[in-house]
Parts: structure tokens; C-alpha cells; sequence
């Protein structure tokens, strides 16, 4: 397999939308700035692009990939069945994007149940994707946000459970699936995608660290996290211990710590609130320095 190498995003030509200038002193604060994104290169066009439009250099370096399942008869029956279900939570993007591919393929209308979103971006997806009214909770993007939301609290109606289909990758952490089952609800798991660790070349991106143009990075899973550790090596791992790591949970950040990393950003969940964690952070540097 061809090793991979890893370049600084060169944008397209600008368009209407992307010539509007960013609010008052946000391209000054990221001037400058180069950051690391770990996560995989199809879902992060958004991010790079607003980075490079807020004047830093946004360094693509995915730690993780997602590969979907495909459609085969275990799946099938699985599908058919899932409009029976009372709710389907999508647990990421990727689970909308990878779910939403298989119940179309079985034919599966996608207003056949009220469907629950783990956060924002998720709930934009799949309203994009054609949902109707899609839940998610205002008081964090996380299971234990979800299991907040009122029409989750209880699991039984005259004394049947009501059924949870939850679309989600395989594997991954159970406290969504325990604590609804611990509320009465039966819960049944729609694995629509794997993540792997992509075979890279961190050589190029080593070189810009060293050469002082890389200044933050941006880790948004504990997989994520790993992965990119091990594909750095020890090199990479001493520049990344003295370099501020973005992370949207404080889970993220326990194990960031665990892994040398010296200053940890919690952000909060989602492209704005990273955008807006990295434009305080530096700004603050850039006034510190005036």
C-alpha cells in the first residue's frame, strides 16, 4: 500500500459565500496558526476550510477512518424490522450517513419512527438527509444528555417496554444501552460502520512541527486520540506533549492527559465550538504578546 503524505489544505477559488469576511479580530487570532486535524478527512472538509478562511493552516492528518458496513441478509432482517422500533438514536454523523445508506437500500421510509440525535451536527444531518422533527437534547451532546431528554425517562408503556434502535459503529462505549435499559426500555444495536486506523506517513507533518508551524491539535475521540499517538511515534510524541491539544469532552481530555499531553482544551461539542475555543485561546496569546 502507497504511503500516504500530508500537505497543508489549498483551498478552491472563493466562492460568494466564502468571500465574506469573518467577524471583527477572528482572522487575526488564528493568523498564523497551524492545526492538526485528526479526524477522518471526509468529514472534516467544513473545518479545514473555516480554519484556512480564518487565516491559520489547517494540517489534515487523519487518526481514524470510517468504513461503512454493506447491506447483507443479517443486516436486512435487522432493517426490516426497525420500524417496529419506538425510537432510533444516531450516535454521529457517521451513523447517520452510513445508516441512512442502509435503510434506503432496504427500502425503509425514513419517517417510520421519531429519531433522536446524540447532538446539533447529527440532528443537522439527518434533517438534511430528510427526517421530520428530529430530538436532541440543549443540555450537552453526550449519552448521559440523552438520557436527560423527557421522552426518554420512561421505558415501558401498560407494562411493555418501548423498543430503542440505536444506529452506531461497531463496538464503543455501553452507558447509553445500560442506562436505558436500566429505565425499562429493550435496546437493540444497528452497527452501520467500523473505524480503523489508517496506514500514514507522519514524516511531512513531523517536519512542520519541528519547523514551528504546527501550534494546536484538534482530537475528537479517544480512538482518534490513540491511533494518532501510536502513528506519531516517539518523535511526535515529545512535540505533541508541548502542544495544546482541542478536545470536545472531558473523557478526551483524561486520556489525553494519560498520554503526556500537558495542556488539554475541553471545547464543548461541534465545529463552532472548536473554532471558537482556538480564536479565544490564540487571541489571548496574540494580546498577551502586544
Amino acid at each position: 500500500m502507497r504511503a500516504k503524505f500530508w500537505i497543508p489544505l489549498k483551498l478552491p477559488p472563493q466562492t460568494e459565500q466564502t468571500k465574506r469576511p469573518p467577524p471583527h479580530g477572528v482572522r487575526d487570532a488564528l493568523h498564523g496558526i497551524g492545526v492538526v486535524i485528526t479526524r477522518p478527512r471526509d468529514s472534516a472538509a467544513r473545518l479545514l476550510q473555516e480554519i484556512e478562511r480564518q487565516g491559520g493552516t489547517a494540517w489534515p492528518f487523519a487518526a481514524l477512518e470510517i468504513d461503512g458496513i454493506e447491506l447483507d441478509a443479517t443486516l436486512q432482517f435487522a432493517l426490516a424490522h426497525a420500524p417496529g422500533f419506538d425510537f432510533w438514536i444516531f450516535i454521529s454523523q457517521s451513523a447517520v450517513e452510513h445508516g441512512v445508506r442502509l435503510l434506503r437500500q432496504a427500502a425503509v421510509k425514513l419517517d417510520s419512527v421519531p429519531a433522536i440525535a446524540i447532538g446539533p451536527s447529527t440532528q443537522r444531518a439527518l434533517l438534511d438527509a430528510g427526517f421530520g422533527n428530529v430530538l436532541v437534547s440543549e443540555n450537552g451532546f453526550d449519552s448521559d444528555a440523552l438520557l436527560a431528554l423527557p421522552a426518554l425517562q420512561r421505558g415501558a408503556a401498560a407494562g411493555v417496554p418501548r423498543k430503542v434502535l440505536i444506529f452506531r459503529g461497531r463496538g464503543g462505549r455501553e452507558r447509553l444501552r445500560e442506562g436505558l435499559q436500566a429505565r425499562g426500555f429493550a435496546v437493540a444495536y444497528l452497527e452501520c460502520y467500523q473505524r480503523r486506523a489508517p496506514q500514514s506517513n507522519p514524516e511531512a507533518l513531523l517536519e512542520a512541527w519541528r519547523s514551528g508551524k504546527v501550534h494546536a491539535i484538534s482530537v475528537m475521540s479517544v480512538q482518534t486520540l490513540q491511533n494518532f499517538i501510536a502513528v506519531i511515534g516517539a518523535a511526535g510524541r515529545a512535540l505533541a506533549s508541548s502542544t495544546p491539544v482541542f478536545v470536545p469532552h472531558e473523557r478526551i481530555a483524561a486520556a489525553a492527559h494519560a498520554e503526556g499531553m500537558r495542556e488539554v482544551i475541553v471545547t464543548g461539542i461541534g465545529d463552532e465550538a472548536l473554532l471558537a475555543s482556538l480564536s479565544a485561546y490564540f487571541g489571548a496569546r496574540h494580546d498577551a504578546q502586544q
